[in-house]
């Protein structure tokens, strides 16, 4: 994996996180959360739909992904499980995967 994104703070990326509700976790989301800003810089985690944000993340932390999707006008990246958008990833490197996926989404 390449080394963090570093963006002045005018291109500050606000990721608006969703999260499931945890009652049958696969893995540690705190833990996952903490892996992407450490190793994207200037990632800024929102909790609310009423603020700005540039991309929806929903974290479904395991396969009955009961969480709702809000409509909006932003790209909506999805985690069920070890699946992220409909792409499977192996549980140790589904951290790795899914900083893979937002730097992505970065780079447009």
């Amino acid at each position: 994996m390449d080394g963090p994104i570093v963006m002045d703070n005018q291109n500050k990326f606000f990721i608006r996180v969703k999260l499931c509700g945890n009652c049958n976790p696969y893995y540690d989301v705190k833990l996952i959360l903490k892996r992407i800003k450490q190793s994207l810089n200037n990632v800024e985690f929102i909790y609310k739909d009423d603020q700005h944000f540039d991309l929806y993340l929903i974290i479904n932390s395991c396969i009955t992904a009961c969480v709702e999707k809000t409509v909006i006008d932003k790209p909506i990246i999805t985690v069920n499980g070890y699946v992220i958008d409909g792409v499977e990833c192996e549980g140790d490197t589904l951290s790795n995967c899914l900083i893979e996926t937002l730097k992505n989404h970065l780079s447009k």
